[in-house]
């Protein structure tokens, strides 16, 4: 139980649950387009009738009568389904936690907790507001935090853009695989090339994730920056000021 008034406690368990649900999310969706390239035509159908329907009649009956399609299929939809919400969840609520830290901590990311979780729900903001929420919140943890080993973004800079576009990438080939009217050798190319820019994005949020984590998980035991070189004092070049001083105590010696 968490006294009133103490700091919030660190997100690395949150952040552990990301990492595990982002591997379980990956796992359900190469079970789900390995079945869609088996079945091919009848799990399309059944997509059209289930869209059609409004979801009013549930996956797993409509996907069985598409057909003959096996249950199969539409359970490790469910799982996709199931484990993609949990793993979003869970991300959301270490997002929520890290940011909550580093506020306690004097830091000033450029979001409250609420603000950076709601975000990404608002969808002309959320393809933009949420990266540059979470490249705040890493920049100020890695200048707050000491230098951490864990931190892969440092060495790559290159890894929050890289997950932001794939991210969106893979949610726009979704869209375009399941929308227009397209032969089912072109969706399942774009299905495949989704769950490409989905496996890029998922790797690089697990960079992000530790290399903020780790930076706070240094900050909450109380490190400081360690600076990149520290010149030993007998190789200290002296300062006008500290000649000037040396020249006064000779003449004072005098």
């Amino acid at each position: 139980m968490v006294t009133p008034g103490a700091p919030p406690r660190p997100a690395r368990a949150w952040a552990i649950a990301a990492t595990i649900g982002l591997g379980a999310s990956l796992t359900s969706e190469i079970l789900v387009l390995a079945f869609r390239v088996m079945l091919r035509e009848r799990v399309i159908w059944a997509h059209h009738v289930l869209h059609g329907d409004g979801l009013t009649v549930p996956p797993a009956k409509v996907l069985a009568l598409a057909g003959n399609v096996p249950l199969v299929f539409a359970w490790s939809l469910y799982l996709h389904i199931l484990t993609s919400a949990l793993t979003a969840v869970v991300f959301l609520f270490w997002l929520f936690r890290a940011i909550e830290v580093a506020r306690s901590r004097g830091l000033r990311p450029n979001s409250t907790p609420f603000g950076a979780v709601v975000c990404w729900f608002i969808p002309p903001v959320s393809f933009v507001r949420p990266y540059n929420v979470v490249r705040s919140l890493y920049r100020v943890s890695r200048k707050a935090g000491s230098v951490v080993r864990a931190d892969w973004v440092r060495h790559w800079p290159w890894i929050l853009p890289v997950w932001w576009w794939s991210w969106l990438g893979n949610l726009g080939l979704k869209y375009l695989a399941w929308s227009g009217d397209l032969t089912v050798t072109r969706r399942i190319w774009m299905e495949a090339a989704s769950f490409g820019c989905a496996t890029v994005s998922a790797a690089c949020a697990g960079c992000i994730v530790w290399a903020i984590q780790s930076s706070q998980n240094a900050l909450m035991v109380g490190h400081r920056p360690s600076p990149e070189f520290v010149p030993p004092a007998a190789f200290a070049i002296p300062s006008p000021e500290d000649d000037d001083a040396d020249g006064t105590a000779e003449l004072n010696d005098r």
